[in-house]
């Protein structure tokens, strides 16, 4: 929108002879950027490499807005399509990641204005998606935007827009209110929804009965009556007034008479069978019943805490989880952990879901690392939980890395710290766990790893860093790119500013 405004607004001029506006100038722009890329130019590092990538998907995303804005034509469209789909050049899953990301923008409108075209190159992605010389990855991205299209282009997920200042300081609002409103409900207990009170009620206040003092003079009620507040209405008819409880074996009653006060009392006499319950039984004192000790006994059973399954389990982390990024109360946390049953049986999964609201929710790194951090010195969750919450993630890192490219950073990130605190071991990691889970092919496996040693240096400082690096065992070169194991080629990633730092390990490549 912003730039189709600015298409309309801003004047034209004239150039070398040729007519030049905004429009003009953002295609010519466009236009250059999509032909340096799509060369295929050789990087000189991984870090190029990937900034590279991040600025093609962001051409390839305002490409496809301004096609929504009608300010790119259609034969443009068919051009790019072609280019980044096309099989007699070679596949670069580079450009299926670009071409998923422009048929996403793209692809509701071209659904009603290229609809041939659009046809064909979903039948060459179909066949793609098949293709085994592409890697899971990629061929998941294609399979998801094939499955986009069946959903007549709605995305499974709601994407997340920037906020005006207005929208934020309203959610901000609501958020301080939502937490204020908590803080008073634990302050004030039961009493205030429903509970006990501390303040008595006081039954005999009211409005006086009008008339009740001539009433009282000139009619007289009987003892079987009951003593209602109220006006003339409210007292029941004489021939309706005694309430009887029978059994078949005595013909005992229950009588209600009139108190001096204004609320109503029974009056329990001679012949009424609940008179029994006044009067002390030295049975009682002594030893209960065996009725009662049978009802005792089946209470206890149903006191007992029901085991809680995995999807009821599942569906309580992620409430308490999700909680907690409002109120920031690590002690419900850990009472909610409590409530899942002893001893813990769901750490791990525990672990794996605050991995990953770590990485999918804005802020959640900060968050989530210092909750894990904090259950973790509490010994919450044991080694084995942080290694099987770890492991889940790991086994679908490539799929979740499509959507979150910061995964590998982030939980590296945390478990340094956890190897730094004792928590885990560093043996956990292996080149053989890497190679089960396909991180090794294309680099996940180096981001994850590089990222551990690069918290770890943080937490012990470079001296100790490089002692623990020799007593460890670990062989850096055996997590990296199959074609990038020189000592070399490791050096050449760990001059990017990214592991700054790590640069103290070249000694020992």
């Amino acid at each position: 929108d912003f730039c189709y405004n600015l298409w309309k607004k801003l004047p034209s001029f004239d150039f070398q002879g040729k007519v030049y506006d905004f429009r003009r100038a953002i295609l010519d722009k466009c236009e250059k950027e999509f032909t340096e890329y799509t060369r295929k130019e050789k990087a000189d590092s991984e870090e190029d490499q990937d900034k590279k990538r991040k600025r093609i998907l962001g051409t390839i995303r305002l490409i496809g807005e301004l096609y929504v804005q009608n300010m790119i034509g259609p034969n443009i469209i068919s051009s790019c399509c072609n280019v980044l789909i096309d099989e007699r050049k070679g596949i670069f899953p580079d450009f299926i990641q670009a071409l998923c990301k422009l048929l996403d923008t793209i692809g509701k409108r071209m659904e009603t204005h290229m609809r041939d075209p659009l046809n064909v190159l979903f039948v060459r992605l179909e066949r793609l998606s098949q293709n085994p010389a592409l890697d899971f990855r990629h061929r998941f991205m294609i399979q998801d935007t094939i499955d986009l299209r069946k959903n007549k282009w709605i995305p499974r997920f709601k994407e997340e827009k920037a906020m005006t200042k207005k929208e934020f300081k309203q959610k901000e609002a609501q958020e301080e209110q939502a937490a204020r409103n908590r803080a008073m409900y634990a302050n004030s207990g039961r009493s205030k929804y429903g509970g006990r009170s501390s303040q008595p009620r006081n039954h005999s206040s009211g409005v006086r009965d009008r008339g009740s003092s001539s009433r009282n003079k000139n009619n007289k009620r009987g003892d079987n009556e009951w003593s209602t507040a109220g006006g003339s209405g409210a007292r029941m008819r004489r021939g309706t007034s005694d309430i009887r409880l029978q059994d078949k074996g005595s013909r005992r009653k229950l009588m209600p008479t009139r108190s001096g006060g204004s609320r109503q009392r029974l009056e329990l006499t001679s012949t009424n069978k609940y008179s029994s319950l006044l009067q002390p039984s030295n049975k009682s004192k002594h030893a209960p019943s065996s009725q009662t000790a049978e009802a005792n006994t089946s209470q206890a059973k149903t006191s007992a805490p029901k085991p809680v399954s995995p999807e009821e389990a599942e569906k309580k982390i992620d409430a308490f989880l999700n909680e907690y990024f409002a109120a920031r109360d690590k002690g419900e946390v850990l009472q909610c952990i409590s409530e899942l049953g002893e001893p813990l049986k769901f750490g791990g999964k525990i672990v794996e879901k605050m991995l990953m609201k770590a990485v999918e929710k804005k802020g959640g790194k900060d968050v989530m690392g210092g909750l894990l951090k904090h259950i973790a010195s509490k010994k919450v969750i044991a080694k084995r939980d942080l290694e099987a919450g770890y492991t889940e993630v790991l086994k679908n890192a490539i799929d979740f890395a499509c959507d979150n490219p910061n995964l590998y950073y982030i939980i590296g990130d945390f478990f340094g710290q956890f190897v730094c605190n004792g928590s885990v071991d560093v043996s956990y990691i292996s080149a053989e766990a890497m190679e089960k889970y396909d991180l090794l092919k294309y680099g996940d496996a180096a981001k994850f790893v590089l990222s551990v040693l690069k918290s770890i240096r943080t937490e012990k400082g470079e001296e100790a860093f490089v002692e623990w690096y020799k007593k460890s065992g670990m062989k850096l070169a055996s997590f990296m790119r199959p074609n990038k194991r020189s000592a070399s080629d490791i050096v050449a990633d760990l001059k990017s500013s990214r592991w700054e730092g790590l640069m103290c390990l070249e000694p020992l490549l």
